[in-house]
């Protein structure tokens, strides 16, 4: 090979790079179940877990470790999220919702600064009259809880509702709440 000729690697190889990179090139079953300490390792090569609560099989973030690791324990998993003092995850904004390593919070804590980062068109939303109000009854509501809630929980079926995405107000006020990471 001249010095300026471009190298030229076969399309397999090529695949199986990304394969391996993307941490998708072991075979099912080839390891013991998942330890919490490996979940978190696929996290971290990862950088984060996509959260989508749109589902046909399973999440998101559930199926992307699966694809990974097999079937693992997902009390595993909710213990490296929700558990003090084994938490080593957080719900975060990375370029969606994810769960991402704890270790990356400070990288990440200007997305809930509101005069950065926040939702212009929540700053609308919360100056229209009982939004405040909302959003400050959806957080005492979620502080009250022992368990997770979702987001139907705070559904209210005759509520207006947005243009976009058909959100209700009580989605709305826990968007904003999200976005400001409180």
């Amino acid at each position: 090979m001249t010095k300026g000729t471009p190298l030229i690697y076969p399309l397999s190889a090529l695949r199986a790079l990304v394969l391996h990179t993307q941490l998708l090139s072991t075979p099912q079953g080839a390891a013991p179940l998942p330890t919490p300490q490996a979940m978190l390792a696929v996290v971290k090569a990862l950088g984060y877990l996509q959260m989508d609560t749109l589902q046909v099989v399973n999440r998101a973030h559930y199926i992307t470790l699966w694809a990974r690791l097999g079937g693992y324990p997902l009390d595993d998993l909710h213990r490296l999220v929700y558990s003090a003092g084994q938490r080593q995850l957080y719900e975060g904004w990375g370029h969606a919702a994810s769960l991402i390593p704890l270790e990356h919070y400070r990288y990440h804590r200007w997305r809930s600064d509101p005069n950065i980062s926040h939702n212009p068109g929540f700053r609308a939303w919360l100056s229209q009259s009982g939004h405040q109000e909302q959003v400050e009854q959806t957080l005492a509501r979620i502080r009250a809880t022992e368990r997770g809630l979702r987001v139907g929980d705070f559904e209210d079926p005759d509520g207006p509702r947005g243009a976009w995405y058909d959100w209700r107000p009580s989605k709305t006020a826990l968007e904003v709440l999200f976005a400001r990471a409180i």
